[in-house]
């Protein structure tokens, strides 16, 4: 990632919760980047009174052209008033030691990144739009909390090369 982003994580849920939409304190609408563990994106949002009502206008899966080609997910949203930001969501492998390469699972590293522009949330690899949804009747962010609880429980390990079950 750019050492521009900005990091945040979530200190307590109760302190998140005596605070009114905590969610859009942390949302910019510059080019500007923050990012935050997956975990902490969701506390913010379940902690966030109006989310319900923020749209999910844009739904695009990127693939990078080179190396491991590495897919990540870009999010158009808006908030209440009808602001537009984007989200950019991704599983990475661990940060650590080399020891790790050894296994092929990991405790999974997912991430969202979250700026008012499209353009800095691609990032310095070269990537490609590989699926575009547009929606006629737009999720909201309450759905997309639903969804990566389902996501998180289910899929706690990164694998980074597949693992063949007979």
């Amino acid at each position: 990632m750019d050492d521009e982003v900005d990091n945040f994580s979530v200190i307590s849920r109760d302190s998140i919760s005596s605070k009114l939409s905590t969610f859009w304190s942390k949302v910019t609408f510059s080019s500007r980047k923050i990012s935050s563990s997956l975990a902490d994106i969701c506390s913010y949002i379940q902690s966030t009174p109006d989310a319900h009502l923020s749209p999910i206008k844009e739904l695009v899966i990127r693939k990078e052209r080179d190396g491991v080609q590495h897919e990540f997910l870009l999010l158009r949203v808006a908030n209440p008033t009808g602001d537009e930001f984007w989200i950019r969501l991704e599983r990475k492998g661990p940060t650590g030691t080399l020891s790790r390469l050894m296994s092929s699972e990991w405790e999974a590293n997912d991430i969202a990144i979250l700026s008012g522009k499209r353009g800095p949330l691609l990032g310095r690899a070269k990537s490609i739009e590989k699926t575009r949804v547009v929606f006629r009747v737009p999720p909201s962010l309450k759905d997309l909390l639903r969804v990566l609880d389902a996501l998180g429980k289910e899929s706690k390990s990164y694998q980074l090369w597949p693992v063949w079950r007979s």
